[in-house]
């Protein structure tokens, strides 16, 4: 699979320990990822633990299903330009992901276990922390499909946690699309679905619900000086830098 991935991808992964035993189970230690575009260099992950468990007569058969993948304290980087567009790794053929029917694969039970990624953009940076994901990952003919049936996490810099974090998402022609992505709060529960197209250079159509959504939430992370509660049902379009839409609002705002 190094051999595979380096060869189609302007990356260098590097490989600590394996150990066994192997007829079930494969453990391998201090995985990182590199980027290795010339003048973009960076590391994209560093993993120090993971542990694969699998039956070897699917492997035998060439059916590469794995029965679960434990992911421990795994930290994940991306890049980006001050124009907005992502540094990821490009193949000769430009696509980001392998073409359909190469290299198919399933992980039954994926499990994260106190996560980290950061996205880095000139001296700006986002950063998700104590992220704990279980889901179900895929890459089949219709591209790679992740269904994350539960999770939390952190964003750092607003110190703001995220209580539940669910959705299914596929992965398909250098596009995203989320179905019924569920972010619970404290105090709100908003759900998302839509579109993000060219991954590189993200443009995104979303439709949004909030049941409701506390402004307290929303000045926190934008510092807005609104508070009160309010139900949503609205669409938002546009790219990273510039983006609008329209909502039905309905509930109590205050000053």
């Amino acid at each position: 699979m190094k051999v595979f991935i380096q060869n189609r991808y302007s990356v260098r992964i590097k490989v600590g320990d394996i150990s066994g035993p192997f007829w079930r189970e494969l453990r391998v230690k201090d995985i990182t990822v590199d980027l290795v575009k010339e003048g973009n260099e960076y590391r994209m992950a560093s993993i120090p633990d993971l542990k694969i468990d699998y039956r070897l007569s699917n492997l035998w058969r060439k059916k590469w299903v794995l029965d679960s993948m434990i992911v421990d304290h795994p930290s994940i980087n991306v890049k980006g330009t001050p124009e907005g567009k992502t540094l990821l790794p490009s193949s000769p053929k430009r696509k980001i992901f392998p073409p359909a029917g190469l290299f198919d694969f399933k992980v039954e039970r994926l499990k994260i276990k106190e996560g980290a990624f950061n996205y880095i953009s000139g001296e700006k940076q986002t950063t998700i922390d104590s992220l704990n994901l279980e889901l179900s990952l895929s890459k089949e003919k219709d591209g790679i499909k992740a269904d994350i049936l539960d999770g939390d996490f952190t964003y750092t810099q607003k110190d703001f946690p995220v209580q539940q974090f669910s959705g299914s998402f596929w992965i398909a022609n250098d596009s995203l699309l989320i179905k019924g992505m569920r972010v619970k709060t404290m105090d709100s529960d908003l759900e998302i679905s839509g579109f993000i197209h060219n991954l590189q250079t993200p443009q995104f159509s979303l439709s949004v619900q909030a049941t409701p959504v506390n402004l307290a939430d929303i000045k926190r992370l934008t510092g807005v000086g609104l508070e009160g509660t309010m139900t949503v049902n609205g669409t938002c379009e546009g790219d990273f830098k510039e983006f609008g839409g329209e909502a039905a609002l309905d509930g109590f705002l205050f000053e």
